[in-house]
């Protein structure tokens, strides 16, 4: 990455790093985030009303914990699903949660996350006597109450699915069930006891009848949102998942945190039909690159990185190089030189000189991905290597 004065930090990432975090907080700009009106929907348990009208939820607790440790003030509004959406697209200096991160949405926010996950399940009054075992199914059943602008929705029209009935939160779309005015409900396997109870229902009326997806929940931000606020709130949320906190806040709600096995599993996830494998994995790629560039964006601005100065360069390099394993960074001058960190031992190469590096696993092969020569030479035990 190129930046005015000709300092740059260039990337290389392995395809492992796909599911890697990125820049640790210790290693972020300390100066306070600016201040960010968030908005959220009813949804438990990751967001609701609880007892004398505080909005709480395994989000909200995750959502101020991050405020919290950036040191900023956390002001939530509880809206319906559709006036958050849009007042997010449109207002700067908001952010919206817990918000499905999807292809369609990509582009439209900026995005910390993922702060949970849920499903996506089609429901039906249990006395309905209908049956699914594919979307096709659920198509030709009937009416399909969901919330509007919801992930759901969206789903939905983007798999050319009529017959839909929109309304403004998730009790609204029981009691249409309830009632004979729709005759499936997109809901949500998480959710779907407490909406039942709240929509004046006992859990037994309703039943789950096929789960077409599992989706990740995120923070969304206004587009104008400065990318180094983003980062903070996503270094921030790292921290929280490496040292346990996030972990803590789910359990409290009945919530678990998935481990690397199924996060890495996409293709293998309950819901995700092997239509879908593609686009789910290329949204993931996407999802953490896009991380992993907004912290470099960041990273660049700095006053170390700037300065030129290999002392104030090289913590830097070191946070990247112990948050990332799979990647490899480089910190580049308009000269020709770089410094690269290995392991326990920095490097700075000069133009036209071979490099020297300590010994060390995949140096082989990211050498050869990059179309450079083999860094290990088993007659010397030093690695080298062309410029890449």
């Amino acid at each position: 990455m190129r930046r005015d004065i000709g300092i740059a930090v260039v990337l290389v990432v392995l395809a492992g790093c796909i599911l890697s975090g990125c820049l640790s907080p210790e290693d972020s700009s300390r100066d306070e985030s600016p201040k960010l009106q968030l908005v959220t929907e009813e949804f438990p348990p990751y967001n609701y009303l609880g007892p004398g009208g505080t909005i709480t939820g395994s989000s909200t607790d995750v959502v101020r914990e991050i405020a919290d440790r950036l040191g900023v003030e956390a002001e939530i509004e509880l809206v319906p699903w559709a006036e958050g959406y849009n007042r997010t697209l449109s207002t700067p200096d908001t952010a919206l949660y817990s918000t499905a991160r999807t292809t369609d949405r990509e582009n439209l926010f900026r995005w910390a996350g993922p702060i949970g996950t849920y499903d996506i399940t089609f429901y039906a009054r249990n006395d309905s006597g209908i049956s699914l075992s594919s979307l096709e199914d659920a198509k030709k059943a009937g009416t399909i109450a969901v919330v509007r602008d919801d992930a759901r929705h969206h789903y939905l029209l983007e798999r050319n699915v009529s017959g839909i009935a929109l309304y403004p939160n998730d009790e609204s779309c029981v009691r249409a069930l309830m009632s004979g005015e729709s005759q499936l409900w997109l809901g949500s396997a998480v959710t779907a006891s407490q909406t039942i109870t709240k929509a004046g229902y006992q859990v037994g009326d309703v039943r789950p009848l096929y789960q077409v997806m599992k989706s990740e929940l995120y923070v969304a931000f206004n587009n104008q949102t400065s990318p180094e606020t983003v980062a903070k709130w996503q270094n921030a949320l790292d921290g929280m998942k490496r040292d346990g906190t996030y972990r803590t806040i789910l359990a409290r709600y009945g919530l678990s945190a998935p481990s690397a096995e199924e996060t890495t599993a996409v293709s293998s996830a309950p819901g995700i039909g092997i239509e879908d494998t593609p686009s789910v994995l290329m949204a993931l790629a996407d999802s953490r690159f896009s991380n992993i560039a907004t912290s470099l964006e960041v990273l660049a601005m700095t006053s170390e990185a700037r300065s030129g100065d290999w002392e104030q360069i090289r913590p830097l390099l070191i946070g990247l190089e112990a948050r990332s394993p799979q990647a490899r960074f480089w910190y580049a001058l308009p000269d020709g030189t770089y410094y690269i960190y290995h392991g326990r031992q920095p490097h700075h190469r000069q133009p036209g000189q071979p490099s020297l590096l300590p010994r060390g696993a995949g140096r082989e092969y990211l050498a050869r991905l990059c179309g450079g020569q083999p860094f290990y030479r088993p007659d010397n035990g030093n690695h080298r290597g062309t410029d890449l």
